[in-house]
């Protein structure tokens, strides 16, 4: 049988053919005019040699498996344990592929130094998004959920005008509307406090969040407890990006990064029930300068996870002017704690 005949009855190409005969499977005959002529037990073993490779069984391993120097199934059981490893390898990069999509994360030589944190269970309780971010971007979820525990007090205290007003026994609800107003603003009232609570906690800006995007920033900068109020609101329907910012990174024309050595009361922290204690920490201020003329504070933002090492790399890859007197972004870098950076600085 010729080579063509071979190629077509096999769906070999010719190049893999002549290899497997440079390889000595195979040993042609030549017929008179010098074309090979191959045997039935040429294809019997071009056959074999096609199925093992299927399977990316290496040609030493075939060659072994045909001269009776390895067994069939012994081969099979290392190529078992090589395939285990590869789909674990393979899960590996596919977990971290979805993760990094999910980041939105910017193309950095540094992606290939930073551990990549795969939560193994959701966000966790104080990571909003899967963005790399300070502090935590409001989300819909995150707006119901005040909305509806604001809604559980004002339900409570609509109840308890009801019963004030309606004294008489006469517990009825044919005063819908009044009730349905009473309650509304109630919700109104208790979103909004919530709000302007949120935002006192030592006044560390907890509300206002950066977001490191693949192609820049997306911020948002509190103006105020109704604007707050109104961008919770909007959140509850997804549509609070238009009290968002966005800024390429090309956008910020400067970053300064102070070190401040703070104070805080423990009751703030949860570690007491009132004040008259303190701890003192070390905590980060930032201040971005655009070139709109815009410039954006945040006090002592918060990071989770290892979304400061990303940080670090980010602010430092794509921001041109950097004003970082104590070098935070290193340590940023090398996720070491701010105190114990700042007291191996001392020593």
């Amino acid at each position: 049988m010729k080579t063509n005949e071979v190629e077509k009855l096999l769906g070999l190409t010719k190049h893999s053919i002549l290899y497997y005969e440079k390889e000595g499977f195979i040993k042609p005959k030549r017929s008179d005019n010098g074309y090979r002529d191959y045997s039935k037990t040429d294809l019997q073993t071009l056959r074999l040699v096609k199925f093992l490779r299927g399977m990316d069984i290496s040609i030493d391993d075939i060659k072994a498996i045909l001269n009776n120097k390895l067994s069939f199934n012994e081969c099979l059981k290392i190529r078992n344990i090589n395939l285990d490893n590869s789909i674990e390898e393979l899960q590996e990069i596919k977990h971290n592929v979805a993760a990094l999509k999910e980041m939105h994360i910017p193309l950095i030589p540094a992606l290939e130094k930073i551990d990549l944190f795969i939560p193994k269970k959701g966000l966790g309780y104080q990571k909003t998004t899967k963005t790399v971010a300070y502090n935590r971007p409001l989300t819909r979820g995150m707006a119901i959920r005040q909305v509806l525990s604001a809604s559980i007090f004002a339900f409570i205290f609509t109840y308890m005008t009801y019963i004030f007003i309606w004294s008489d026994g006469n517990k009825d609800f044919q005063n819908f509307y009044f009730v349905l107003i009473v309650f509304l603003t109630y919700v109104l009232i208790f979103t909004f406090l919530n709000a302007r609570l949120m935002m006192n906690i030592y006044d560390k800006s907890q509300n206002q969040s950066i977001e490191f995007l693949e192609n820049g920033i997306r911020l948002y900068k509190r103006k105020g407890y109704v604007n707050h109020f109104k961008y919770v609101m909007s959140a509850t329907m997804n549509k609070h990006a238009k009290y968002q910012q966005f800024y390429r990174y090309e956008d910020i024309n400067k970053l300064v990064v102070n070190l401040k050595h703070r104070y805080i009361p423990l009751y703030i922290a949860g570690l007491s029930s009132g004040p008259g204690f303190s701890t003192d920490m070390f905590e980060v201020d930032l201040k971005f300068y655009f070139n709109d003329g815009e410039s954006f504070f945040m006090l002592g933002p918060a990071t989770y996870n290892n979304d400061s090492q990303y940080i670090g790399y980010i602010l430092k890859e794509k921001v041109a002017n950097i004003i970082d007197p104590d070098d935070i972004l290193r340590a940023y870098q090398n996720k070491i704690n701010l105190t114990d950076y700042m007291m191996s600085k001392e020593i």
